[in-house]
């Protein structure tokens, strides 16, 4: 059997103040193309499918588009709900939908879904464990059953099931698995990793579909994987390849798995460099996601506006170089005692563009400081 391993799809999401939606849209369309090449049969999203508990109608719509091409092609789909996901709205009309060969499962019950599906080499049993906190296991136990952490949690959760090891299990779970690379601006993780899950709990698994870490990797064997996000959602991923997961599943303890890249609408790229080099580049208007570090030792004044000409989905800008961090921390300065509003605002002008007011500039500052105080008087 062809399986495609998808996960945190994010509908809905966001880039600073930019919409995602046409480029998941894109993305969506491709992943649907590489399906058909390579006679996908199954596919499985691991988790936070939309971005909000409350998406938008816009990537409702996405989300039903998406489903319905796959029903189309006749490809069997298996979704849980990650921790941005609402689970019960996730599953609305899931009942439905499994007559479609669609099964979501939005919220653990006490015990774990499942499907079996049937290929040349018998059957294979998906297991569905949506994203859970103890609390969500405590609930279906006694006090005296309570469970403390994570992979206790999940550990029960697997003990509801028995596995039959003679045939072929796979699992979708949305979890931080022990171990995992999280993205500098990507995926969430508790501060402590008080949320880690440790990944050996899966060991009677043949395959372990992860979801929750924007970075695709292997945790503890080649068949214990993140897929990552389809596209890059923040800077920190700038630096990766985003792609499709295909698990190519034979007989029990035959299985292969390999990615198929995925080439974005819109790249989220990092550019550093001088702010003169950067406008002397002869390269025509980009359209991708652009944040830029300058190497610039001082604040370029209006560079955001002056980049956005060529590179309109600009994402920000940062001063690595910088002694003072403008982009990152403010632009700072100390205030001494006694001085003036005009000296407070020269020492905030010198700094931001490296430059002493002139005496034009300083009359008008003038002017504008006196008719303040006179129309703050005269209240």
């Amino acid at each position: 059997m062809k399986i495609a391993h998808l996960s945190d799809l994010h509908l809905g999401k966001r880039l600073k103040e930019y919409s995602l939606i046409e480029d998941q849209k894109y993305i969506l369309r491709q992943i649907i193309e590489i399906l058909k090449q390579e006679k996908v049969t199954t596919v499985l999203l691991a988790g936070d499918i939309y971005d909000t508990g409350n998406p938008s109608s816009e990537a409702v719509a996405l989300l039903s588009m998406f489903l319905l091409e796959l029903k189309n092609l006749n490809i069997h789909v298996i979704i849980i709900a990650g921790n941005h996901d609402n689970g019960t709205r996730l599953s609305y009309g899931a009942e439905i939908f499994a007559d479609s060969n669609i099964h979501i499962t939005g919220k653990y019950t006490g015990i774990l879904a499942s499907t079996t599906i049937e290929d040349a080499y018998g059957p294979i049993h998906f297991y569905s464990l949506p994203y859970i906190r103890p609390i969500y296991v405590n609930q279906y136990l006694d006090e005296t059953e309570a469970v403390e952490g994570y992979t206790a949690a999940i550990k029960h959760a697997l003990q509801t099931v028995e596995l039959n090891q003679q045939e072929r299990n796979v699992i979708l779970s949305h979890q931080f698995i022990t171990g995992s690379v999280t993205d500098e601006q990507g995926s969430e993780v508790s501060v402590g990793g008080t949320d880690n899950v440790d990944g050996n709990v899966f060991n009677d698994f043949d395959y372990v579909a992860l979801g929750h870490i924007h970075r695709p990797q292997t945790i503890l064997r080649e068949t214990m994987h993140y897929c990552g996000t389809p596209l890059k959602y923040s800077v920190g991923e700038a630096n990766t390849t985003k792609s499709v997961t295909i698990i190519d599943m034979k007989e029990k303890g035959h299985t292969t798995v390999y990615t198929v890249d995925l080439k974005p609408l819109h790249d989220v790229v990092v550019i550093k460099d001088t702010f003169a080099n950067i406008l002397q580049r002869k390269n025509k208007k980009n359209d991708d996601y652009v944040y830029f570090q300058l190497q610039d030792e001082r604040m370029v004044f209006d560079a955001i506006n002056t980049l956005r000409l060529r590179y309109p989905n600009i994402l920000g800008i940062s001063y690595p170089n910088s002694a003072y961090e403008q982009s990152e921390q403010g632009i700072g300065y100390t205030k001494q005692k006694n001085q003036t509003p005009q000296e407070i605002f020269g020492d905030f002008f010198a700094q931001y563009t490296g430059h002493v007011l002139d005496d034009i500039q300083e009359k008008i500052l003038d002017e504008l400081v006196t008719k303040i105080w006179k129309e703050g008087d005269e209240e």
